[in-house]
């Protein structure tokens, strides 16, 4: 049997800030929530609540003297508006990364791009990225599909888009994706935001 050691294991930059900061209010004895769960881990979800920090649904599940964590996908644009107009105190833990990615898809869609993301349309980065959208936005894991965005919605050859993936999204296929996209659309900016 051969067994391979992986160079890294544990958390990603993101994900391992957002546990700091789940930990420190832990240790310092302040009360806090997350709003859905804070990582894609359930192990360590149960272990943040058998410490005291429960998973809230929504704002209004928020307990008074509580601090809210904003997990490290973040939140749509308008849940974020909804929790600082409700005056709940609240730690964002969004990921550096993805809010770059936000700020790059509200600046281009601004701009006028159409924005078309690589990842999954139904995984919470991507749901949140789409919001931060001012014009239309597509979302693609293959090849295929963006061809079919392009065929299926009569888009003229200089409609400028901008092109983010999910931070998870597989490399390898953001690499085709990439390539097939420059031969598709000729007013194309590319924006690598895989981690």
């Amino acid at each position: 049997m051969k067994i391979t050691l992986a160079e890294s294991a544990g958390f990603c930059f993101g994900v391992a800030r957002a546990v700091k900061k789940a930990e420190d209010f832990i240790k310092y004895g302040e009360n806090a929530c997350t709003l859905g769960p804070l990582i894609h881990n359930p192990i360590f979800v149960k272990s943040l609540e058998d410490r005291g920090v429960y998973v809230a649904q929504s704002p209004s599940d928020v307990k008074d003297g509580y601090t809210l964590i904003i997990r490290t996908h973040g939140i749509t644009k308008e849940l974020l508006s909804e929790i600082e107009q409700s005056g709940i105190k609240y730690y964002d833990a969004t990921c550096p990364f993805v809010k770059k990615i936000h700020s790059i898809v509200k600046e281009r869609s601004a701009l006028g791009d159409k924005i078309l993301i690589a990842g999954d349309e139904n995984h919470p980065e991507v749901i949140v990225i789409r919001s931060y959208c001012s014009t239309e936005s597509f979302v693609f894991s293959s090849e295929a599909e963006l061809e079919s965005i392009k065929n299926n919605n009569g888009f003229s050859d200089d409609t400028a888009f901008s092109l983010v993936s999910q931070t998870t999204f597989d490399s390898k296929e953001f690499k085709k994706c990439e390539k097939f996209a420059k031969k598709l659309y000729t007013n194309l900016k590319i924006f690598d935001t895989i981690c």
